[in-house]
């Protein structure tokens, strides 16, 4: 990865960190986190994170009462970063969100949507851990 391309990660990393409320707003409907697939563009606002995935999840959201999505910001690169370091930081994304969710809201349903790289994800045994 190019030093340039490493600090624009992380600089979104932070930036995407600190956009979220340090409380937990649980819902009473369906949590649901979206993974969007290798080189889709990541978006901003609401949409962040959603990808093609998102159009489903809105959906969803409209149909359930009370329920939100968030898109995980993950790299979902195949070159910069590597296939393996997307993998791995979505994978690590993706744990830490759910987990932190499960964990203020126990009574809460939750779900996670992706596709492409996100297969990789679901084969983790740090993800089977949570779902």
């Amino acid at each position: 990865m190019h030093p340039s391309s490493s600090l624009a990660f992380v600089s979104l990393l932070a930036a995407a960190a600190s956009a979220q409320n340090s409380t937990t707003e649980c819902t009473k409907g369906l949590k649901m986190f979206v993974s969007r697939g290798t080189n889709e563009t990541l978006g901003s606002g609401s949409d962040l994170g959603l990808g093609a995935t998102g159009k489903l999840v809105k959906d969803i959201a409209r149909r359930i009462d009370d329920s939100d999505y968030e898109g995980i910001p993950y790299p979902a690169s195949m070159w910069e970063p590597s296939y393996f370091h997307s993998v791995a930081n979505g994978t690590r994304m993706v744990r830490e969100r759910m987990t932190a969710y499960a964990k203020a809201c126990p009574d809460s349903k939750m779900a996670w949507f992706g596709y492409s790289q996100v297969t990789s994800f679901s084969l983790s045994p740090h993800i089977s851990t949570v779902v």
